[in-house]
């Protein structure tokens, strides 16, 4: 789902892509997915924090939203050289 640029539903047929999408849980809740990997405290924690920005609980956000874990983990943070601040600038010279 990541890498692909959503430009038409199409994308998303594909049998190991659906396969796959029932293979990550993708509707139980987070808190239901991060446990069924994770059993100390502090690493459930970790795993469950993106969701907190969603306003929602754990228990209450579709597991789909561990996708935001592996963009973090996987892919890596990125951020504008000089800050947020850096894109509305950029976005006014163009």
């Amino acid at each position: 789902y990541v890498k692909r640029p959503s430009l038409h539903l199409s994308e998303f047929i594909d049998l190991k892509l659906i396969r796959e999408s029932f293979r990550l849980q993708m509707f139980s809740s987070q808190a239901a997915h991060v446990r069924s990997f994770f059993a100390h405290p502090d690493l459930v924690a970790i795993m469950e924090w993106p969701v907190l920005f969603l306003g929602g609980a754990p228990t209450a956000v579709p597991a789909m939203y561990s996708l935001m874990n592996y963009a973090a983990i996987g892919l890596g943070t990125w951020y504008p050289k000089g800050g947020l601040v850096k894109v509305p600038e950029a976005m006014r010279r163009v």
